[in-house]
């Protein structure tokens, strides 16, 4: 990270530890990861925030998960947005038993925009805890899309997409020879009816 940037990751990394802390003192049961990374993921069976966890890390929530008798039914998300990056404290929560999982992260909206975007559609983001093997993982799933990212940011990102710019110009170049097209079409018709009508005057 750049310099900024790495004072605002530690800020987040503080802000995780303080709330991590308060959550403890109000008796619950917590656990703090510290992601490597986190990466889009668009599989079929996996799809949204991925995040890199450390090989122990990742055990000790996977053992949560397994736990019958925890069940997480909620989540607290505290976010900071500077330009496209989303600096983000995530408390996964369990309310029943008191557990909560905290995960701090750091993501460019414009690198998750395919994957924001249709899980506003879905009303449904999912957040995948996983250790550098690539056939485990652990999933949050959050039906409430916004605590991650501002809607209207998120489209203002795509909008500025020079890739998505070029598809819609692309498109609407596209409509517009097409309604061009129609419009021959409709004046072709036109002529012939008119042609059909002076015959019958004719005949007349």
């Amino acid at each position: 990270m750049k310099n900024g940037q790495g004072e605002l990751w530690e800020e987040v990394l503080a802000d995780a530890t303080a709330l991590a802390e308060e959550y403890r003192e109000n008796g619950w049961e917590v656990r703090t990861v510290h992601p490597g990374d986190v990466s889009p993921t668009e599989k079929d069976e996996r799809f949204g925030l991925s995040v890199l966890l450390p090989g122990s890390e990742y055990e000790e929530i996977e053992s949560l998960i397994d736990d019958p008798n925890v069940s997480f039914d909620g989540a607290e998300v505290y976010q900071h947005t500077v330009g496209t990056v989303v600096y983000a404290v995530v408390i996964e929560l369990d309310t029943t038993t008191e557990v909560a999982v905290v995960i701090p992260m750091a993501y460019s909206v414009a690198e998750f925009e395919t994957i924001f975007e249709q899980a506003f559609e879905d009303e449904e983001l999912q957040v995948h805890l996983r250790p550098l093997t690539i056939d485990q993982w652990v999933t949050f799933v959050h039906d409430d899309p916004s605590l991650f990212v501002d809607e209207s940011h998120l489209q203002s990102v795509i909008e500025q997409n020079p890739r998505r710019q070029a598809q819609a110009a692309i498109q609407a170049e596209r409509d517009r020879l097409k309604a061009e097209g129609a419009a021959r079409d409709s004046d072709v018709d036109a002529d012939g009816d008119t042609d059909a009508e002076s015959e019958g005057n004719d005949d007349s």
